[in-house]
């Protein structure tokens, strides 16, 4: 967007696993942008294993990032 290659663009502020994304109000901050909308995602996460495994019920804990 400050380059000019684009006149609008979507940056995560928060999000519910982490809360507020402070590095991208230091950009925003940083740049000459400004905050023009907003826009609500859910976000859905998913529990994957390899085939074969042991199985949900072997599951006592879950860790994300």
């Amino acid at each position: 967007v400050t380059a000019g290659r684009a006149a609008y663009g979507v940056v995560p502020i928060e999000n519910s696993a982490s809360g507020t994304l402070h590095k991208t109000y230091d950009l925003l901050v940083e740049h000459e942008v400004r905050i023009c909308g907003e826009l609500g995602v859910r976000e859905v996460y998913c529990l994957c294993a390899a085939p074969g495994g042991a199985g949900l019920p072997a599951v006592r804990r879950v860790l994300s990032h």
